[in-house]
């Protein structure tokens, strides 16, 4: 995958690569981020463990990798939380400690990334639904309510719950890219219903 990214690219050095697999085991995911990492370099590659990945023309959920490259004249930033203290909390019984964590976090996450002239912030945290919410709390804590953020969780699982950053894995981290330069408009959808076509048809 990352041989024909660097073949699309042509000449232009990519500034930031996202990188999502669907491996199952520790030892896989990690063979298919230095994979990536020897094409690119360690400093440039960020992303995370997924229940699966989407391109224009497929999907799939078991043993693929998904990558996109920024190049160009776009200004980007990186940012990244190693330990978010999330790990281990719960909803139901530590609301308030988990409150603090992922809110904490985000904040400072956002506080990393924040920069004149920044268009979209993408993200990708060990924080999935409903724990997200308290985390993009402390992200517009730090870049305000309306500034243009995308991403996600990654996969909850036990034993797949991954965060990428220079090569290495992490669980119980976020990540953050600035871009700057851009005209950004978004819109989202809802797909309540767990087929592929249908989540497919909400990008239309």
């Amino acid at each position: 995958a990352a041989e024909k990214l660097q073949a699309a690219l042509g000449d232009a050095k990519p500034k930031v690569v996202f990188m999502t697999e669907c491996f199952e085991d520790l030892d896989a995911k990690k063979k298919a981020l230095a994979a990536v990492c020897k094409v690119f370099g360690a400093d440039v590659v960020i992303g995370g463990a997924t229940y699966g990945i989407y391109t224009e023309t497929e999907t799939r959920d078991v043993d693929a990798v998904g990558l996109l490259a920024i190049a160009g004249d776009v200004e980007v930033k990186i940012g990244f939380v190693e330990t978010m203290g999330a790990a281990g909390l719960s909803m139901e019984t530590d609301l308030a400690k988990l409150t603090k964590a992922l809110g904490d976090a985000g904040e400072s996450l956002g506080k990393q990334l924040a920069c004149k002239g920044g268009s979209l912030v993408m993200t990708l945290a060990d924080a999935h639904s409903p724990k997200n919410d308290l985390f993009i709390a402390g992200l517009h804590k730090s870049l305000g309510k309306a500034f243009p953020i995308t991403g996600g969780s990654v996969n909850k699982n036990a034993g797949q719950n991954y965060v990428f950053y220079k090569g290495k894995c992490y669980q119980d981290a976020a990540i953050g890219v600035m871009l700057g330069g851009l005209d950004v408009a978004m819109v989202g959808r809802n797909a309540k219903r767990t087929a592929s076509d249908v989540v497919l048809k909400t990008a239309d």
